[in-house]
């Protein structure tokens, strides 16, 4: 039996920004706005700087979804 790893990508349907949180969701199955309300209560937390860096090393590093 083999099981194929599911991969992280940007989505192109469930976006707001650049898709991460939308693809973020489809990979651990959880709603992008739960994700996004997180997100949002992190960067409140940490003075906005590091949750900004966070997302747009996300942005660079994870690549768009290709349909």
């Amino acid at each position: 039996m083999t099981t194929q790893m599911k991969k992280l990508y940007r989505s192109k349907k469930s976006r707001v920004a650049s898709g991460i949180f939308g693809g973020l969701g489809e990979w651990i199955e959880v709603s992008p706005g739960i994700l996004r309300v997180g997100y949002i209560i992190l960067a409140i937390i940490t003075s906005i700087v590091p949750a900004a860096l966070l997302y747009a090393a996300g942005h660079f590093l994870i690549p768009q979804k290709k349909d």
